[in-house]
């Protein structure tokens, strides 16, 4: 059986409306301000307020993980596969956050999937033992590179760079226009389209 790899942030699970629903609530942000995570770190970033974007950042992992949104058609995509391909979820995550209240951030996502039918029988039936929250970019990387997956599904160019080229490197955009580079080998605009890249 073939294996996917697959990160956490910003690819299982999406933030953007979440981060302007709490920037908004804590008046960081104009009403008519871009349901943008990247666009809300910017502007807080040019007033010097990087403070606040931390703290903002540290709520949304934490507390308030539950009320983020799966990426839109992951989870009748991975589950049209679960009997063909085994799914394992490789993150970048430190276990508290840098600044604020000290959430335990990897028991916050676990909860997340839980809460999505990630780890249900009756849903994707991920074992515990195949997600890795991983403290350090390192040590990301070593156990991507030694996972035995064939593809590794990710939003970060500058992760799949140094992914082992055995493994197809996927880069996912969310609809969002590709970056400049070439350090992956497909693209996954939707995870409608998943298909496509795995079985070709």
């Amino acid at each position: 059986m073939k294996t996917i790899g697959i990160d956490f942030d910003n690819t299982i699970v999406v933030y953007n409306n979440l981060f302007y629903k709490i920037a908004l609530d804590k008046k960081l942000i104009p009403a008519k301000f871009p349901k943008n995570k990247i666009k809300i770190r910017d502007f807080l970033r040019n007033q010097n307020k990087d403070h606040e974007f931390t703290k903002l950042q540290s709520e949304v992992y934490g507390k308030r993980i539950l009320d983020a949104e799966p990426a839109p058609n992951i989870f009748e995509s991975l589950l049209k596969i679960k009997d063909e391909f085994k799914l394992i979820i490789i993150s970048h995550k430190t276990k508290y956050p840098y600044y604020g209240t000290k959430y335990n951030l990897h028991e916050a996502a676990i909860s997340w999937l839980e809460k999505n039918n990630f780890m249900s029988s009756q849903g994707l039936n991920l074992s515990y033992e195949d997600i890795f929250f991983c403290t350090t970019k390192d040590v990301k990387l070593e156990t991507i590179n030694n996972s035995g997956c064939q593809f590794f599904i990710d939003d970060l160019p500058d992760i799949l760079e140094f992914v082992d080229k055995k493994i197809k490197r996927v880069l996912y955009l969310n609809k969002q226009s590709k970056p400049p580079g070439n350090s992956w080998d497909k693209t996954l605009d939707d995870w409608i389209n998943l298909g496509e890249i795995i079985y070709n």
